[in-house]
């Protein structure tokens, strides 16, 4: 049987249970500070697309063929799009460079930090959550379930907490 870590906490908050029953809580992130990473996210992968796109260009002209430039342009940009987010997750404890800058951080449901597969998953869906126009499912998703998760935490057992300040003594 599945506990709900919801199921105790407030609007705002995830309370995780460890079996010692030691609880400890997460502030869920709101849709402004997750915009506001996002803020920053995007141009740092449009400038990675740039990059890649110029690198395939210059080792097309660097080996005189065009078919090659295009096909590295191609298969690089791919991995920059689609990669940016699941392997800075992944690799960075749930954080990608605009998350770090506001203090926020991908964890599982249970508080557990985010696997790599989780990670995969919540940004696979992320097309469907940009949807219509500038992430309209993915808010009204956010909005509608009560939990800050947009479809893709839904998806992957995942969801968007604040980090705590660590405590110096």
């Amino acid at each position: 049987m599945a506990v709900d870590p919801f199921a105790q906490s407030q609007d705002d908050e995830l309370v995780v249970a460890t079996p010692e029953l030691v609880t400890f809580g997460y502030q869920l992130a709101g849709p402004g500070s997750r915009f506001l990473a996002q803020l920053i996210d995007f141009p740092i992968q449009v400038a990675v697309l740039l990059l890649v796109v110029f690198g395939g260009v210059a080792l097309g002209a660097l080996v005189g063929n065009g078919k090659l430039a295009l096909i590295a342009a191609v298969v690089l940009g791919f991995i920059a799009v689609w990669g940016y987010y699941p392997i800075s997750e992944a690799a960075w404890s749930g954080k990608t460079i605009g998350k770090y800058a506001f203090g926020l951080r991908v964890v599982g449901d249970q508080g557990e930090p985010v696997q790599l597969g989780q990670a995969v998953i919540r940004n696979l869906v992320r097309i469907v959550d940009f949807l219509p126009f500038f992430y309209g499912v993915g808010i009204f998703a956010l909005f509608w379930n009560g939990r800050g998760k947009r479809l893709g935490d839904l998806a992957a057992g995942t969801v968007v907490v604040r980090e705590r300040a660590p405590i110096r003594l």
